[in-house]
């Protein structure tokens, strides 16, 4: 009776998962009592519009309530969807297509990251969509865009930028730099503040996909 406990999901953006990696970990968390994946490999997700469409969920409990939803928080982050290259729905998501305007302008589902500097989405609209394409394309490296440790946005459950570089990395190999057989630039970037890691993750595996075939 004197502990508190916290729920919080992960989610997804469109698409058809490939992996998820993570649940191991979400588990070990301090505080965690018991996690629920509702989505796994094989499985079509949304971006949800109920609480149905959640891919999982975190139960913890702890002696404060700033425990609790720490602990529930770093739980969900920790799980890393990974969705299948190529999917038309994710690429119809990251086009724009299906969303809502509401009438206070406000859109669903909204942008991973919003309210960067516009020094930052200048930078973005300056680059190639693709600064280097030799193939194959074994090694990915992802154009640099300086002061986004600065950046103070977060996505969905919280996760910065050079957190959602990081999970990218972990589900792609693909690392900051110029010296990549493929070079990423504009579409990378755009499409990681839409759909935050994954979706960064899915513009690299169906870019390789492309050029290397399956």
């Amino acid at each position: 009776w004197d502990c508190v406990s916290a729920e919080r999901a992960w989610i997804s953006i469109p698409g058809k998962i490939a992996r998820v990696t993570g649940l191991g970990a979400a588990a070990r968390t301090p505080f965690v009592k018991d996690v629920f994946p509702r989505s796994l490999a094989g499985d079509r997700v949304a971006f949800p519009v109920n609480n149905v469409q959640k891919c999982g969920n975190v139960i913890s409990q702890a002696r404060s309530r700033a425990e609790a939803e720490s602990a529930a928080e770093s739980a969900a982050r920790a799980v890393l969807i990974r969705l299948e290259p190529g999917d038309p729905g994710t690429a119809a998501f990251l086009r724009g297509e299906g969303r809502i305007q509401g009438p206070d302008g406000s859109v669903w589902p909204p942008a991973a990251y919003d309210g960067l500097s516009a020094m930052t989405l200048a930078l973005i609209e300056s680059m190639p969509e693709v600064l280097k394409d030799s193939r194959p394309a074994r090694t990915v490296s992802l154009a640099p865009v300086q002061g986004l440790e600065r950046e103070a946005a977060v996505d969905w459950l919280g996760r910065d930028l050079p957190a959602a570089l990081e999970a990218v990395r972990e589900l792609t190999g693909a690392t900051l730099g110029l010296d990549g057989d493929l070079v990423l630039g504009r579409g990378f970037w755009k499409a990681l503040l839409a759909g935050g890691y994954q979706a960064g993750a899915w513009v690299v595996d169906t870019a390789v996909l492309e050029r290397n075939g399956p």
